[in-house]
């Protein structure tokens, strides 16, 4: 599955998705160890979030995600 968009998380795990057109999406998360932008296989990744909803003009907030680096 091609990715709609990208964000990379700040210091304080905070992210933004612009530009998304209206529909259902699903969030996923993983610390991206070797930094390509890519999941591989033995990098921390959260469960994907419920479905969520983008609808025109509202900003959609309130989607968590948490990743836990193995040791």
């Amino acid at each position: 599955t091609t990715a709609a968009a990208q964000a990379q998380a700040d210091s304080l795990g905070a992210y933004e998705l612009r530009n998304l057109a209206p529909g259902l999406y699903r969030v996923e998360a993983f610390l991206d160890r070797d930094r390509d932008r890519r999941y591989d296989a033995g990098e921390p990744r959260a469960a994907p979030a419920d479905s969520v909803r983008v609808t025109p003009l509202e900003k959609t907030v309130g989607v968590h995600l948490v990743v836990r680096a193995s040791p």
